[in-house]
Parts: C-alpha cells; structure tokens; sequence
C-alpha cells in the first residue's frame, strides 16, 4: 500500500473536480479537512488512517464513500453539510460506510445531511456517536455491521430510522430525542441496555430482535403505530408514551403485539393516549408477564391461544373489547377496567376466558354486553358490579337462539359466584337464568310447553325467589280484588257489567265501603264466610271466588316465604 503523511492526504482530498477514488493507501498523522468543498462522488477504497481524520465546516455537493477503510482513531464529521439544489432528485446515501473498521465515529454540531446516511456491509465500529443531525430528505441506515456502542440526541431525520439485517450491538445502545417518520429495528441483536427516546415518530417497528438486558422506549407524541413483532426481552421492556406537552394533541396510535417473549416483565405506560385499535395476537410463541397502564383504546382486540403469558390491563378505558376466537390457557387480567364514551361496548365470542380475572370494574356502564358461544366457568372476580340484563345480548329478541345463549351466560355465572362463595350474587344470576330460559321457551315454543311457561310465570311474582315485597304487594292487590268481586257477587243491588250513571258509581261504592271493614279478614287463608257473614245465603259465583282466593292466598304466602329463606341453605 502506498504511504501518504497528513498533509499530501489532505491536499488530494481536496482538489478533484469530477468523480473520484483514492484507493490502496496508509495514511500516518491528523488528518484536518476544514471549510472544504465535495463537489462530486469521493470515494475512499482501501484506505487505512493510523491516526485521526477530521472533517469540518465543510459542503458536499458530491458524495462521500468510505469502502472497505480502516480508523485506528476517530472519525470527526463537525457541521458538515450537503448541497440540496445538487442532490433533490437523487435518494442514494450522501455519506456510506461499508465494510469498514472503525475505532470510533462523531459525527456532531448541526450537521445537515440531504440524502442520509448508509452503514452497512460487515462494518466494525467500536463506537458510534451522533449529536445535532439534521436529514433533510433521506434516512439514517445501518445493516449487517457490528457497532459495539451507539450513543444520539437531537437526530431529526425526514424518513426513518432503520437498524436491519444481523446489526449486533454489544454495549449500551442510546438515542434521546430522536424524531423520524419511522423508526425500525429488524433482525438485530443487543448485549447490553437499550434507551430509545423519539420526540416524533409516526411508525415505530421491533421485528425479530433480541435484547439481552433492560429495554426502555418513549415516544412524547406524534406516534401512531406501534408495532412489537417476534421479538425476545430477556429483561424488563418499558415503553412510556407522553405527550410531547401537556395541551398538545397527539396522534391516535394503533399498536399490535404478536410473538414476543418477555423473560421478565414488559410495561406498556399510555399515560391516557388514545389508541384507535389495540390488537394482541396471541401465539405459543408470547411468554412473559405483560402489563398495560392507563390506555384509552378505541378498539381492542384480543384473538389466538394464551399458553405462557400473563396479560394485565390497569386502570384503562375501552370503547370497543373484542375477545374473538381466544383461549386463555394461563391469565388474564382487567384491573379498574372503565367505559371510553356512552356506546362502550364488550364482546366475546367462540372464546374460552380460562382464568380471567376482573377486579373493580363496574360492567353496567358498559351501554352493551355480547357473550356468544364462550366459556366463563373458572373466571375469577372481586368487587364488580355486573351488567343488568337488559344489556346483555341486546339482538336475543331476535329468535330463540341467543335466548338460548343468555341463559347459557347466566348459568355460568352463577356457578362462578357460587365457586368464589358469592350466594347473594349466585342467587341473581340464578334468577336471570331461570328469566332467560323463560323467554326462550316463550319465543322458541310460542304453542307448546303450557306447563313450563306457566311454573315460569308464576315465578315472577318473587322473582324467582329473590323479592318477597314484590308478593307481598302482589298478594295484597289479589286480596283487594277478590274481595271486592265476592262483595259484588254477594249484593242484590249489583252486578257484573260496567257502571252506566254516576249513580250507579255512586252506589257501588256505598255498597263496598258497608262492608270493607271484613277486608282484613279476607287476608286468612282459613277464613270461613260464614262465620263472617251468617245471616247470609251464599252464590255460586260467591263460593268460587272464596275458593280462588284461598289458592292464591296459599300461594302467595309461600311465595313469601321462600323469599325471605334466600339467604339459606338447601
């Protein structure tokens, strides 16, 4: 290789007036490029610095490629710029690295790049540091290169950032107030701990990568895409989503999870940012403990197999909760789960919640209730108001089918609450159960099943033994009109058709009012109208209606009594 000191390397550095290389050389000494201008294609081929290289203060019209170059010391690129009229139209990388070996690069003080910048091809960096970087136009790349250290802030670049193809990075690995349209990481490894914080970034994209120690995202606004795809933390992940201010309005973001293991715990901190969908899909591929705090989700979707994670929502809102063709093998959990706007809506369907737990949530808030086809039997519950009857499967008016699936839910339920030692809730559902099965039957056999629909019926007047007021004011209001139909069937004066006149109002009332003080009487179920009436000559309508009343008074008052032993054991 030829042999150049600094200054011979600098005076050819500079003076080429077309594209250019310089190749096969070893360079001894500092070299200091300063207030030069590039102003075609300079390509470095081969070329090794003993000591450092500076570049400073200098304009690119051209391109700046570094092939197959060794730094024992450092790469300084100081407020260096390329010339945007030159280069609009071209989207190649205005500085390359590839296949390099390089002690350490910095690149610093408001350097102002159009086209960005390439490291690829098996580069070797011991050290990586970006400070001030401005890409108008194009992207920051690294691929297939092996940078042991990785240290930015203030990077604002106009594409993306993308770290791809087997990047390995074996020390710490930090970038602070980065903005781009999309930040991608794909098939990279990282030893150490990972600190990524964007000031902006529309898409932000983990694909098949493995961090070996802490992992720490934020975004302070402007993101709507999180994406978390195949990818392995063998420590604590912590992504923290903020405002980039307090009154500013961000983006709704719309996140995706699918076959991530977490060997720790993965935090997800939304600090209230609205989410537009909200998707998990689980595989036997997520492992970990996952928790979600204070999520405002428009849509939240949750669908596969739940064979190794433990999933938990915090103190969040949810407009629309999908659970379609889930089955929860290991947990699931809704702490302060809370409604997102007045149509807030929950549906599962064709799932399997397993051990699903809810704790202080009140579900009657919720506007709508869908549950279709899934299995409730081991969830597990504590302090949760539930949802009223009318809220559940609000299409069940439909046809006898999902009449049939509320009664299904209720009878679940209620071997859920009596599972936990919940009676006075197991008894509710015992009762909406029993309800369900009644509007089944009524819609399902509109001319069949008399005998049923009749015990059902009856079952109303205590609420399938859950209110004795509602038969004790049942039974009081059968009492009063019985005892007026035996009045009237007992005078001379009166009889069963309807009032013509005032006065025959008039009389009626003077009739019934004579003789209201026995009504108390009628209240016995033993009451013998004779005994209360002797001097009287009884009918056979009289008669009847005595009869009847007794069977209703007998009834009633078991009614009554089966009522008030809810509480009891059988």
């Amino acid at each position: 290789m030829e042999m150049q000191d600094a200054r011979n390397f600098a005076f050819s550095f500079r003076t080429y007036n077309s594209d250019k290389i310089i190749r096969d050389t070893t360079v001894t000494g500092n070299v200091n490029i300063n207030h030069a201008l590039l102003t075609n294609v300079l390509t470095l081929n081969n070329i090794h610095f003993k000591d450092s290289f500076t570049i400073k203060r200098s304009s690119f019209k051209g391109k700046l490629v570094f092939n197959n170059c060794q730094i024992d010391s450092e790469l300084h690129l100081i407020s260096i710029a390329t010339n945007s009229e030159e280069n609009q139209k071209d989207s190649y990388p205005d500085i390359i690295f590839q296949n390099c070996t390089i002690n350490k690069i910095v690149i610093i003080n408001n350097c102002k790049i159009i086209n960005g910048i390439s490291i690829k091809d098996n580069c070797r960096i011991a050290q990586l540091c970006i400070n001030d970087l401005l890409i108008e136009k194009g992207s920051l790349q690294i691929s297939k290169s092996n940078i042991k250290q990785l240290t930015g802030n203030r990077l604002e670049v106009y594409d993306k950032i993308k770290l791809f193809e087997n990047c390995f990075f074996e020390k710490e690995f930090k970038l602070l107030n980065i903005s781009c349209n999309e930040f991608e990481i794909e098939n990279c490894k990282f030893k150490e701990s990972t600190h990524i914080n964007t000031i902006k970034s529309i898409k932000y994209i983990i694909y098949k990568c493995e961090f070996h120690k802490d992992f720490t995202g934020s975004c302070r606004g402007g993101m709507s895409e999180l994406k978390l795809l195949e990818t392995k933390f063998r420590k604590d992940a912590y992504f923290h989503l903020t405002p980039k201010k307090e009154t500013e309005i961000t983006n709704e973001l719309n996140f995706y999870l699918s076959s991530v293991i977490c060997e720790s715990s993965f935090s997800l901190n939304g600090t209230n940012r609205v989410f537009n969908e909200f998707q998990v899909h689980f595989t036997k591929d997520i492992k970990g403990l996952f928790v979600l705090r204070s999520l405002n989700i428009k849509k939240c979707r949750l669908t596969g197999y739940n064979f190794h994670s433990q999933f938990e929502f915090n103190n969040s809102k949810i407009y629309f909760l999908q659970i379609t063709d889930f089955f929860n093998y290991d947990r699931l959990s809704f702490f302060n789960l809370k409604y997102f706007g007045d149509e807030s809506e929950i549906s599962i369907s064709k799932s399997d919640l397993g051990k699903t737990s809810i704790y202080n949530t009140n579900l009657d808030n919720f506007k709508e209730i869908n549950i279709i086809e899934s299995i409730l039997l081991e969830v597990i519950y504590s302090n949760v108001i539930w949802f009223s009857e009318k809220k559940l499967n609000l299409n069940k008016d439909l046809g006898g089918i999902l009449c049939d699936e509320t009664k299904e839910v209720y009878r679940q339920l209620k071997l859920v609450a009596e599972k936990q030692g919940d009676k006075t809730q197991a008894l509710d559902f015992r009762a909406k159960e029993i309800n369900a099965y009644r509007n089944t039957i009524r819609k399902r056999f509109p001319k069949r099943m008399i005998n049923d629909k009749t015990i059902l019926f009856l079952g109303l007047t205590n609420n399938f033994g859950l209110s004795w007021l509602r038969a004790m004011i049942l039974t009081i209001c059968f009492v009063v009109i019985l005892h007026f139909a035996i009045i009237i069937s007992m005078s001379s004066e009166l009889s069963f058709i309807p009032a013509t006149s005032k006065s025959d109002i008039i009389l009626t009332w003077d009739i019934y009012k004579s003789n209201l003080s026995t009504l108390p009487t009628f209240v016995d179920p033993t009451h013998d109208l004779s005994k209360i009436y002797p001097y009287h000559t009884f009918s056979f309508w009289t008669n009847f209606y005595d009869l009847l009343l007794k069977i209703g008074l007998a009834f009633f008052i078991y009614q009554i009594v089966i009522s008030f032993r809810k509480f009891s054991k059988n």
